[in-house]
């Protein structure tokens, strides 16, 4: 029978439990909470939040339904827009995570902190889906929107996703916007996003070869993230982890650490980011020189980001295979990655260190005996 007092003790321990890095049993409750209630408007927000609850713990395709159904059933307006907000943060690839969010703007017209929110998100997901322009746009529109709201961390938020695409796209590293950006958000939360400004700087700093820095950030955003119980935000800086000891030349370290985020992920059902996650095996086994295991890494994660969307995957996978094809010595197949490698990056990335290819490119043309084309090159 519906119980209104039950329901609202129910959903505050809901609400600790998730506080307490419990966010299973948070889910658990909230579902209870929701069977004592009659009232649309309390079931929609206790849905809400037992779909949170869901997707933190790692039950994405729950979540997901969770949340599909609340969209469907809500009349248009804010409390919809929050619903729709929430599937665009847990998408099946970036062009749904794009529409989603734009579907949400409209039914968050006259809220501006929300508004700003999904703004935040829709940048991060055009620019992933190789529409920087827009994607810059949209960030900028966000600092607006929260700072029209008063919304600090939203502000923060924004301000650190525009720094980090005006960095890759080559017009320099605001590492100090970043950082505070980062430590604003870590002192109002207590604990990482995954889709957060903590995440951002910490790649960041590794495309700026501040290994030192960005390992002790990651490993204690992994710890927190551990500790508050967020499935999809530890998995997340396992594989960021793995990426700096790529970077810092520790294969084997990298190695292990990008197979814990991979058999994480695979638990939780994140697919999406597993595509992502295999670019970066495979290009630890190609420098380790493991042919089949880097070839079958590559199919498996261009098939899964060419679904989901991303045209960064591409980028990924052409390095990490001309890297293999040099080291096996075929230099026309090398050459080629390198040529397309090249083309992708102009298109995306205008910093070089995020992915180069340059060298590549050098090495194969060279090898072929295209000395004028190498000279080029570089």
């Amino acid at each position: 029978a519906p119980d209104a007092a039950a329901a609202l003790a129910i959903e505050a321990g809901a609400r600790e439990a998730l506080l307490r890095g419990a966010p299973e049993v948070a889910a658990r409750l909230a579902s209870r909470a929701r069977e004592l209630t009659e009232d649309g408007d309390r079931d929609r927000e206790l849905g809400l939040l037992e779909a949170k609850c869901s997707l933190e713990a790692g039950d994405v395709e729950g979540g997901r339904a969770l949340l599909a159904g609340l969209a469907e059933r809500a009349p248009h307006g804010p409390d919809r827009a929050r619903v729709v907000y929430e599937l665009a943060r847990a998408p099946r690839n970036y062009a749904e995570s794009v529409e989603l969010c734009e579907e949400a703007l409209i039914d968050a017209a006259g809220d501006p902190g929300l508004a700003a929110e999904i703004a935040v998100t829709l940048a991060v997901s055009l620019f992933l889906s190789g529409e920087g322009d827009r994607a810059v746009e949209q960030g900028k529109r966000a600092i607006g929107l929260a700072e029209q709201a008063a919304d600090e961390l939203t502000a923060w938020r924004g301000r650190a996703a525009v720094a980090m695409m005006d960095g890759a796209r080559g017009r320099g590293w605001n590492l100090d916007v970043m950082r505070r950006a980062a430590d604003t958000e870590l002192a109002m939360l207590g604990r990482p996003r995954p889709d957060g400004a903590a995440i951002w700087f910490v790649q960041s700093l590794q495309f700026q070869d501040r290994l030192e820095e960005a390992r002790e950030r990651a490993l204690d955003l992994r710890t927190r993230a551990l500790e508050a119980g967020e499935a999809m935000a530890a998995a997340d800086f396992a594989d960021q982890l793995g990426m700096i000891e790529l970077r810092a030349g520790r294969l084997h370290a990298a190695r292990r650490l990008v197979q814990s985020s991979l058999e994480e992920l695979e638990q939780i059902g994140w697919e999406e980011k597993r595509g992502s996650v295999l670019g970066g095996l495979a290009a630890i086994d190609a420098w380790l020189g493991r042919e089949e295991e880097t070839r079958a890494a590559a199919a498996r994660g261009v098939e899964i980001t060419r679904t989901g969307g991303e045209q960064l995957g591409d980028v990924r996978y052409f390095n990490a295979l001309a890297v293999l094809e040099l080291g096996l010595e075929h230099y026309s197949a090398a050459a080629e990655l390198a040529e397309a490698g090249l083309a992708a990056q102009r298109s995306m990335l205008g910093d070089a260190s995020v992915v180069s290819f340059h060298g590549y490119a050098i090495e194969a043309n060279a090898a072929l005996g295209r000395d004028e084309l190498a000279r080029l090159r570089g």
